[in-house]
């Protein structure tokens, strides 16, 4: 199983993909500024969607632009407290699976290209 998170300015989406191909109905949640909590709350919800299924990776597209290593988000207009902050490897130790950030719209655009 895959999952994609989709990190808004007030809303995050999460959803779920068993080939790649289609992903379910996301789950929508308050995005958090604190960025402590943000990670938290992004954790267990996907934690909440998968169950005891294991996670193969996860994509999370935020506004923005990445580090190179796409682990860390350098500038994040609507969250200036995730600045900087190392939410992809703080991510992957919570749920222990691979982890990207990309930008948002780069996120989009991919999704398209494969429809």
């Amino acid at each position: 199983m895959f999952i994609v998170v989709d990190i808004g300015g007030t809303k995050t989406r999460v959803a779920r993909s068993s080939d790649l191909e289609s992903i379910d109905e996301p789950l929508i949640i308050e995005t958090s500024h604190s960025y402590e909590q943000g990670v938290s709350t992004i954790a267990e919800t996907v934690k909440r969607l998968c169950g005891n299924e294991r996670v193969e990776g996860i994509s999370v597209g935020i506004t923005g632009t990445i580090s190179s290593d796409h682990k860390i988000p350098l500038t994040t207009p609507h969250l200036p407290a995730w600045r900087g902050r190392p939410f992809a490897r703080e991510l992957e130790v919570a749920l222990s699976t691979n982890v990207w950030l990309i930008n948002d719209t780069a996120q989009v655009e991919i999704g398209r290209a494969h429809v």
